[in-house]
């Protein structure tokens, strides 16, 4: 599963997904705010 073992590689995955799953929030927050 992990095709580079360097640690580096995984953070910034998961920093990633982070990132990407507190925008979906923002974005369904903002979309239930406008309805």
């Amino acid at each position: 599963m992990l095709s580079h073992p360097r640690g580096g590689d995984t953070m910034a995955r998961v920093t990633h997904a982070r990132q990407r799953s507190a925008h979906t929030s923002i974005q369904v927050i903002a979309h239930r705010g406008a309805s």
